[in-house]
Parts: structure tokens; C-alpha cells; sequence
């Protein structure tokens, strides 16, 4: 029962940490999820118009059926390679038994968006570091500023041979990070005495080498981390009576570069990021196998259980969407301040929605998940393009 009651203690902030910022099988968000704003133009190419196509990233074989894990819009000529990667080697800290990563770039190369696995670890102080790593194969090392993370383990992997040539401490983000933390996952924060949780939120501006070429990027990321003050008593029947355990997870990394000279760089980016969503029953379903996984501590090579994909309510999936939302564009300000929310759109005949990037009072649309956005009421891409694309509707603002 002891093991048991640390086990249920490990799990918590899982939940904190997870379910919002990675997703599963998703059908359109429902519409009570979005909130439509007052139209705001945004500036465009120089021929008038944003073209943009839809990308995803399926699961397999992770879930009881293909599963969606997340999707975003990302201009139309643009490259798109994305995984979710099944970890069975981790099977010991189920935390760390899945990694999502993505590489969105322009045909040049010189725009690009990368996502980074997060990692999960832990610390407890005042305990024996050697009893603590006999109950959890999870990474035990001390917490850590993001800056140091980041620049001294993230990028000498990711990027090898990178020189520094600035940092710099995203307090609001780091700030509203946390708070949209607490709101998507409040039950963490009520278990145990005196929790406490912080994000820690950095930019790093640095350039390497590759191919003879100097390259120039950004990489933001985040700290997440939960400490909670416990009664070592019933574990040890010895020692100190309380311990601070931190469940740390470092989440949300990303390296984008533009060429520094485009005055629209930052806002094709944050068009980006504005526009990711996870799947909520993708995340739903891998919360499922990591609790199955704690249940039954299969051995590294086992098989992992099968999730389920409808472990999320539709309830649940809608505030999920909401929250990611808000969290995906306070993430695309950071890229551009003028960043708009997601609006949303309807197909005039079928009265399928689409949620687009905000700012632009015209959309079309055709059958390759690809979609036009412009504010130029004369502009038509039949006629530009010669293919069939229909204009989709602003949908009306929800009643108070």
C-alpha cells in the first residue's frame, strides 16, 4: 500500500502538465469552443492573400485506432515532417513514454518551426536520493532554471556547435503560462500540503554552422515544475518527517528561424503556432496507457497497453480547445504582438466549421485542406488559380 500511495502521488502532475499541451482522434473543434472577435485586418503577402494548407500528425498504432495527435495550418508551399513516437524503453517512467515532434520549413529552407520532445523528471529533498530512485525510474536531478537547461543540455544536443548570443527571461509569458497552467488543471493544486507550482519561460538567440552556412535561430521553451510538501513517514518509518518533491517537466520547446530583413517573418510564424491545436482524446488516450502502465509495471521490451481514444468527455474537449486557444496565442505573441485569436468560418452548404486565423475578413476554401484568407472583397482564386475553391462565411458571434 505504501508504494502504492507514492505511485498515486507520481501521477498528479501528469495531469498537470499534460493534458493541454499535447493531443488524439479529432473530429473539428465543437463550436462552443471559440469565441468569434471583432474583424481586424492583418497585413499580407504582397499579392494580397495568405494561402495556407492543414497538417497533422496521426498515431497508428499507439491508441485502439488511428488517432490524430495535433494539426495547424502552415503555408501552402511549405514542407511538413511530424511524429509521435511511442517510447517503450521508458516504460519505467511512464511520463516519458511518448515524444511529438514536427519540422515545418519553407521550400528555401530559411523559414522554420521544430518542435523538441519534452522531457519529464523529478527531485525530493531531505530524503535519500538512493530510496526515492528504488521506488521511480524516472530521471532524478535537481531543479533547474530554464537558461541553464536549455543552453547547456537542450541546444548542445539539438544544435551542436551553437554559439550564444543572447538570452533573454520571458517573465509575462512565463507568468501567463502559469496561470493558464493552474486553470486547465486545478485538482494537483488541492492534494498534499503546500503546493506550489512555477513556469519558466526563456529565449535563446543563437547561430551555428551547417553546410558552410551560418544559421540563425531562436529557441524558445518552458519549465514547468509542481513541488509539494510531504510526509516521509510512511515511506521510510525514518529520518526527516516532510520533503519537498518537484515534479519538473520541460515543455513547449521550439526553434524557429526567418530571415531577419522579412518584415512579415514574425507574423507568419505566429500565424503558425496560433493555429496548433492537440487532440485532447489523443491526450486522453496516452493518460490511459501511462495510468495501465503504472498499474501493471510491465519491463522494458514488453509491449505497451493499448489506449483508448474516448476517455475524454466532450465537455472536457471543449475547455481543452479553449484553453489551448488561449495558451497558443499568448505563444504566437511572442512572435508577433499583433497576433489575432482563431476565428471561425462556416461552409456556406454543408455548414462545416472551419477555425482560421483571425484578421482577415475573407476565406475560401477548397478539397485539399487548403484554405485562402485576404481582405480584398474582389479578389476570387477560381479565376487567379483556375480551381475550385469555395468561399466560406464569418460566422455570427455567439450570443451573450
Amino acid at each position: 500500500m505504501k508504494l502504492a500511495a507514492f505511485c498515486f502521488v507520481m501521477i498528479l502532475p501528469v495531469a498537470l502538465v499534460s493534458g493541454a499541451l499535447v493531443p488524439a482522434q479529432q473530429s473539428k473543434p465543437p463550436a462552443n469552443s471559440f469565441s468569434v472577435t471583432p474583424h481586424v485586418e492583418q497585413p499580407v503577402s504582397s499579392n494580397g492573400y495568405v494561402r495556407l494548407k492543414m497538417v497533422r500528425i496521426m498515431d497508428q498504432t499507439g491508441l485502439s485506432e488511428p488517432t490524430e495527435v495535433l494539426r495547424m495550418f502552415i503555408p501552402a508551399d511549405w514542407k511538413f515532417e511530424g511524429r509521435a513516437k511511442w517510447l517503450p524503453e521508458n516504460v519505467s517512467c511512464p511520463e516519458n513514454i511518448t515524444a511529438v515532434t514536427f519540422r515545418a520549413s519553407s521550400p528555401d529552407d530559411r523559414f522554420a518551426l521544430e518542435r523538441f520532445p519534452e522531457t519529464f523528471w523529478m527531485w525530493v529533498s531531505n530524503a535519500p536520493a538512493d530510496a526515492i530512485q528504488r521506488r521511480t525510474s524516472c530521471p532524478l536531478r535537481e531543479p533547474v532554471s530554464a537558461e541553464d537547461y536549455f543552453t547547456e543540455e537542450i541546444l548542445p544536443e539539438a544544435r551542436p556547435g551553437s554559439r550564444i548570443l543572447s538570452t533573454l527571461q520571458l517573465h509575462e509569458f512565463s507568468t501567463a503560462q502559469k496561470e493558464q497552467l493552474e486553470r486547465a488543471h486545478p485538482a494537483p493544486l488541492n492534494f498534499g500540503n503546500d503546493v506550489t507550482t512555477s513556469a519558466d519561460s526563456v529565449r535563446i538567440n543563437y547561430e551555428y554552422l551547417d553546410l558552410g552556412q551560418t544559421i540563425h535561430e531562436f529557441m524558445v521553451g518552458t519549465i514547468f515544475s509542481m513541488r509539494s510538501r510531504s510526509d516521509l513517514w510512511p515511506f521510510f518509518n525514518k529520518g526527516p518527517k516532510y520533503a519537498d518533491f518537484y515534479w519538473i517537466h520541460a515543455s513547449d520547446i521550439y526553434a524557429t528561424r526567418a530571415p531577419q530583413e522579412d518584415s512579415q517573418s514574425g507574423a507568419v510564424l505566429a500565424r503558425i503556432l496560433a493555429s496548433l491545436r492537440g487532440n485532447p482524446r489523443w491526450s486522453a488516450g496516452r493518460d490511459d496507457v501511462m495510468e495501465r502502465v503504472m498499474r501493471s509495471r510491465p519491463t522494458a521490451g514488453e509491449p505497451l497497453p493499448v489506449g483508448k481514444s474516448d476517455q475524454a468527455t466532450e465537455k472536457q474537449i471543449a475547455e481543452s480547445y479553449r484553453l489551448q486557444a488561449q495558451s497558443q496565442l499568448t505563444r504566437a505573441r511572442l512572435y508577433d504582438g499583433a497576433a489575432r485569436p482563431m476565428e471561425l468560418f462556416v461552409e456556406p452548404v454543408t455548414k462545416a466549421s472551419a477555425e482560421l486565423n483571425g484578421g482577415f475578413a475573407f476565406a475560401w476554401c477548397n478539397n485539399k485542406d487548403e484554405y485562402i484568407l485576404t481582405n480584398d472583397a474582389n479578389f476570387n482564386p477560381e479565376e487567379k488559380f483556375k480551381e475550385s475553391w469555395t468561399q466560406l462565411q464569418r460566422a455570427a458571434s455567439p450570443q451573450p
